[in-house]
Formats: C-alpha cells, sequence, structure tokens
C-alpha cells in the first residue's frame, strides 16, 4: 500500500529522497515520487540506494535524523551503505552520540 505508507511518512519529513533497491519487484521511483507529490511533498530521486544515502548525508545538518524507509531490502542496501561506519560507531568513536544501554527502561528493570 504505497500511497498509505506515503501519507503517513509526507508530514514527518522536511526533506524527501526516493529510489529504489536493487530488488526486481520494488517499487519505481516515479510512482514514489508522484504519491509524494499528489500530497504537496516534493520528493527528489536518486538513481540507487548508495545516491540516496550519499544526498541525505549531504542535507542533513548535525542533529537531524535520516530515516531509510521501505522494504527489508532496502534496509539491507542501507545497511551495506554504512557497514564501514558501524564498528566505530557501535565503539562511540564515530560521528553519532553515545547512548546509554540501560536509556529507556523501566525503573523497576536493575
Amino acid at each position: 500500500d504505497i500511497a498509505g505508507i506515503v501519507a503517513e511518512l509526507a508530514p514527518l519529513a522536511d526533506e524527501v529522497i526516493v529510489t529504489r533497491s536493487r530488488h526486481p519487484r520494488s517499487a519505481e521511483i516515479d510512482v514514489l515520487r508522484r504519491e509524494f507529490d499528489a500530497l504537496g511533498k516534493e520528493a527528489r530521486a536518486a538513481a540507487n540506494v548508495p545516491a540516496a544515502v550519499a544526498e541525505a548525508r549531504a542535507l542533513a545538518r548535525p542533529d537531524d535524523l535520516i530515516l531509510a524507509a521501505g522494504s527489508l531490502f532496502l534496509a539491507a542496501e542501507v545497511i551495506e551503505c554504512v557497514s564501514e561506519e558501524r564498528e566505530p560507531c557501535l565503539a562511540g568513536q564515530g560521528p553519532w552520540k553515545e547512548r546509554s544501554v540501560v536509556e529507556g527502561r523501566n525503573q523497576n528493570d536493575k
């Protein structure tokens, strides 16, 4: 349900970049773009996932959140794009702020 998903995401985004994964059944870029346009949200197009990730990073300010939404195939490609950075980031050495492992735990959890 592309229209339904776009309707939920569009109001939350300051910027939208649409792309398609390598999976043969992934949605066409033009279809995604038209859905966002129909809701008054201009969407940029990127030819592939690495280009979309690069463009999102270029647009993002330090405190921005980049959200990749789509299929598990798209998620896997995004992970491939950032895999070189994951180890330093998980160790608190990358550009991301460290967060406590207990953040969000219930007060009764000790």
